[in-house]
């Protein structure tokens, strides 16, 4: 896992982050393993976020595997920045 995530930022992923859930290494209970980079923003809209998801079953266990790539920044704007500029283009 932490080879994907040093490989997805090669690649040009500017955030990213992977999940591996259930019984990981033949464990009788499962577990929750995560690596991120930088920080995922999943509750933006505005965020380009590739997401994929990967389930196993075998008769021993199952595992499944999240992951999330962020590729562009997000732009944020100040509601009163973009006010000032509006009104000093209307007042000209």
């Amino acid at each position: 896992m932490k080879k994907s995530v040093a490989d997805s930022k090669d690649f040009g992923a500017e955030r990213n982050q992977i999940r591996a859930a259930g019984r990981l290494g033949g464990a009788e209970l499962g577990a929750v393993e995560m690596y991120h980079w930088g920080r995922v923003p999943l509750h933006t809209l505005r965020a380009n976020i590739d997401y994929g998801f990967a389930g196993s079953v075998d008769r021993l266990r199952q595992l499944g595997i999240k992951c999330w790539i962020c590729r562009v920044k997000i732009n944020r704007r100040k509601k009163n920045s973009s006010q000032s500029v509006e009104t000093a283009a209307a007042a000209n």
